[in-house]
């Protein structure tokens, strides 16, 4: 299975310190942990907390198929205006044109009723071509008590309101208990056969009889006595307030020999609004402690240490503090109400909530009555081995594969770019009809370009998690080799050997022929001679054939046109300091990434402005070791020969290579230079010659070539001469130059650029 998790509740602040950030934490975990067979997709959203950190130890371990995918909103969207066309509208299509793209499974959220009044997305557009979409229900508490969580803030009741609405559009619920199932079926128009409990259970490194104890003594709490501990919030449904008094009505020995402990994030005032309380039930402030927040670890030394855990809840969906202290091995009492009976198990250890007199009644008998006291110990013991995380994942991968069988699609597109082409195009129609795109104004515009830049990561890293997945399957990848391949130019020798080292390695290579201002025939010729290319540039044909990797080399360097998955130009050179700006632009908008023939090309290419990804590859030169000379095309005499191979542009300093040997030799000397050219509008050597012929009697020997020659033909030249020289201005590599050095020729060149490597 392909298992997206949006983590959202995990990265809200309020969530962490709270039930909710530590199920969504302890879920994901275990179900990466336990099945370890599934993909994982942990989606985040870059307007909240980067919780990479949490995961580290999985991304790392190689036995995970697990991807950290942060999905960006744009801007503040957390507006009064939530509707259709609003910020936070945009940012629902750009979420789920992400999620569409990374084609899940099954999408599962950890937290649905998220998003009042911060940078929270959960909703989703049904537009996009999504998997099931299942998310976790802790609770209907709001629903279930408006007058307490909704009526007092209109505008929060409107939002929660909408949020039960969207549930419906979702294809299962998952419950953290039969309480919590009972209530999802009983208030919500749901199907009843997608409800699921996938129970519950606490941290078992930090909350379990096992874990480590080391940092007790940094935490002493011998001044608290044989104390009663409570773990939680101040609102209504928490029911500290009858607690509070439920404790005032125990006797004062008891009282004196048994404080009451609070732990919970309270703010000042409900801490004096607690002290109010105490007062008014004729308490003394120093009977009741308030700890305030506490870590993981030192509330585990409480539950540890206290004589006795009281939860007089209300309302739980499951009631984690519980389960925390019971499986420390604290006496644990609790309310009857809700999920909490799930829990204790035994009625006898369990009060009326609603009733002062009946908790203070279970409390007395707790810490009067011995043998009592060691059943409730006892039960905690039993009880606690009915929760575990393992057991919660393995309902949740029922559930998951259930909804998946009954309610999935069918197979979806394998053709990534036709699927990602789609979607992109609902995108770009959606956001289209938002007023904000429409408007023309400064604000707006700025708007539009960080919206841009929000679609451009998101394919960036759907293209990325595309090519981990195929490299998972296989190290086999589909790859369009393009450019020219079909002469002795520079980068048709590149392009073809490099089709064929590909091909040599088990890649499926095509071998597709254009160039700068486009596609074009080979030379059939070329074809007839060389069989492994005439296969390669077959493929390349047959148009039903999807590649994942599009890798080029041409000039000028056409990139916008790119039709791959990833798309690279391999093995690129540049020989000047300077780069066209408008390529700068096409590159870091078209492209993945880029391999260089040089650590110069590299530079030049990052100090002009490009910024994705480059890599040195070099460029090889044993090609020409599986070419057989053929002196078919060239007699000369036994003179000394400098051979000079270029397209006699004007950076290949042919006119100063003409000079130089003028200057050097005359007719007398035993000299030849050949110059291996070919006709092109740079190309003005034959008007060098000819008027240096002019201005010098006696000239030394030059012979031009301006045909094409084979590949064969070309390796006799560089055999049959004593020195290859080229003294060119710029070089991304010098290819020439390298062949020359592999055949054991001498070579006279710049020192400068790309050859200074191998030079």
């Amino acid at each position: 299975m392909r298992i997206l998790i949006d983590l959202q509740g995990l990265q809200r602040d309020g969530n962490r310190k709270r039930g909710i950030g530590r199920y969504s934490l302890e879920i994901t975990k275990s179900l990466i942990h336990n099945y370890p067979d599934n993909e994982y997709i942990l989606f985040a959203n870059s307007g909240l907390l980067d919780i990479r950190s949490d995961f580290i130890d999985e991304i790392n371990d190689q036995k995970f198929n697990l991807v950290y995918f942060n999905c960006p909103i744009v801007g503040n969207i957390n507006e009064l205006y939530t509707g259709k066309y609003s910020r936070f509208w945009l940012s629902i299509q750009l979420r789920s044109y992400a999620l569409s793209l990374i084609r899940a499974d099954v999408i599962l959220i950890t937290s649905f009723f998220d998003g009042f009044r911060d940078n929270t997305v959960v909703s989703l557009s049904k537009s996009f071509d999504l998997p099931p979409i299942v998310s976790i229900i802790y609770d209907l508490i709001p629903l279930i008590n408006p007058e307490q969580y909704l009526n007092s803030d209109p505008e929060y009741k409107i939002f929660y309101l909408q949020k039960i609405q969207e549930l419906s559009c979702l294809d299962g619920l998952l419950a953290i208990s039969e309480s919590s199932l009972s209530e999802l079926s009983k208030y919500l128009d749901f199907n009843s056969n997608f409800i699921y409990n996938i129970s519950s259970a606490s941290n078992k490194e930090t909350f379990s009889s096992h874990s480590d104890d080391s940092s007790i003594s940094s935490f002493d709490t011998n001044y608290l006595g044989e104390f009663l501990l409570y773990c939680g919030a101040t609102d209504p449904r928490k029911n500290l307030y009858r607690l509070i008094e439920a404790y005032s009505l125990l006797p004062f020995d008891l009282i004196s020999k048994h404080k009451l402990v609070l732990i919970g994030p309270y703010s000042e005032e409900e801490v004096a609004l607690i002290q109010e309380w105490i007062v008014s039930f004729g308490l003394s402030l120093e009977c009741i402690i308030f700890l305030g927040y506490l870590t993981d670890i030192q509330l585990a030394i409480l539950y540890r240490n206290c004589y006795l855990f009281i939860f007089p809840s209300l309302h739980e969906g499951f009631g984690l503090p519980v389960l925390e202290a019971m499986n420390l091995g604290a006496p644990v009492i609790a309310s009857n109400s809700t999920s909490l009976p799930e829990l204790i198990g035994s009625k006898e250890f369990l009060f009326d909530p609603y009733n002062s007199k009946d908790i203070s009644s279970l409390i007395y008998k707790a810490l009067t009555n011995n043998q009592f006291y060691k059943l409730i110990i006892s039960n905690s013991v039993k009880r606690r081995k009915k929760f575990s995380w393992v057991n919660t994942a393995r309902r949740a991968i029922d559930a998951l594969e259930n909804i998946i069988e009954k309610k999935s699609k069918g197979t979806r597109s394998i053709d990534f770019i036709e699927f990602k082409n789609a979607q992109y195009n609902i995108l770009i129609h959606k956001l289209c009809e938002s007023p904000i795109i429409q408007a023309n104004d400064k604000s707006n515009l700025e708007y539009i370009k960080l919206l841009s830049s929000a679609i451009s990561i998101i394919n960036n890293q759907s293209k990325k998690l595309e090519l981990m997945r195929l490299s998972n399957k296989a190290a086999r990848f589909s790859w369009q080799i393009e450019g020219p391949f079909d002469s002795s130019y520079s980068l048709a020798i590149l392009n073809r050997n490099f089709a064929l080292a590909m091909d040599k390695l088990g890649q499926s290579v095509s071998l597709h022929s254009t160039e700068g201002p486009g596609d074009f025939e080979p030379d059939l010729n070329f074809l007839d001679n060389n069989k492994a290319i005439i296969s390669l540039y077959q493929k390349s044909k047959n148009t039903r054939d999807r590649f994942f990797i599009c890798s080029r080399n041409l000039y000028p360097p056409r990139v916008h046109d790119v039709n791959g998955v990833i798309n690279l130009l391999h093995a690129y050179g540049w020989e000047e300091t300077m780069f066209p700006s408008l390529w700068v632009d096409h590159f870091n908008a078209y492209l993945t990434g880029i391999s260089v023939m040089s650590s110069e090309v590299k530079k030049i290419l990052i100090d002009n402005g490009v910024y994705i990804p480059i890599e040195v590859c070099g460029l090889g030169v044993d090609h020409i070791d599986e070419i057989q000379p053929s002196p078919n095309f060239l007699t000369h005499n036994k003179k000394f020969s400098f051979l000079h191979v270029s397209s006699c542009f004007p950076r290949k300093g042919i006119e100063c290579l003409l000079s130089a040997y003028f200057q050097s030799f005359d007719i007398f000397d035993d000299v030849i230079l050949i110059i291996k050219t070919f006709n092109n509008p740079h190309n003005n050597v034959k008007d060098l010659l000819n008027d240096l012929l002019k201005r010098k009697k006696n000239a030394p020997e030059v012979l031009i070539i301006d045909k094409e020659l084979s590949t064969s033909e070309l390796k006799y030249l560089y055999l049959s001469s004593s020195a290859v020289v080229a003294p060119s201005y710029g070089e991304g590599f010098n290819l020439t130059v390298a062949e020359a050095m592999r055949l054991g020729i001498p070579v006279i060149t710049t020192a400068w650029g790309g050859a200074n490597r191998f030079l």
